[in-house]
């Protein structure tokens, strides 16, 4: 299990199978992505994943290929 401190001070716990399972995951639903083509293909060794989902715009994306059109897109914030 490892542990990330945020800027704001909070702290999560992760195992990290689970946290290389995701960032290969979103390799390949988001890696031809146009809009997250700065952000992609993650390195799933390293917080790559955390760092993907700050702005929300990856994490959406994510929610739509779930369960479609769940986030209207043309209201992120690109």
């Amino acid at each position: 299990m490892a542990q990330q401190t945020g800027e704001s001070g909070f702290t999560h716990s992760y195992l990290v199978e689970e946290k290389l399972c995701f960032a290969k995951l979103a390799n390949e639903f988001l890696r031809d992505d146009a809009d997250l083509k700065e952000i992609f293909p993650l390195n799933p060794e390293n917080d790559d994943l955390f760092h993907s989902m700050e702005t929300g715009v990856a994490l959406s994306k994510l929610v739509n290929i779930a369960v479609e059109n769940t986030i209207d897109v043309r209201a992120l914030n690109r």
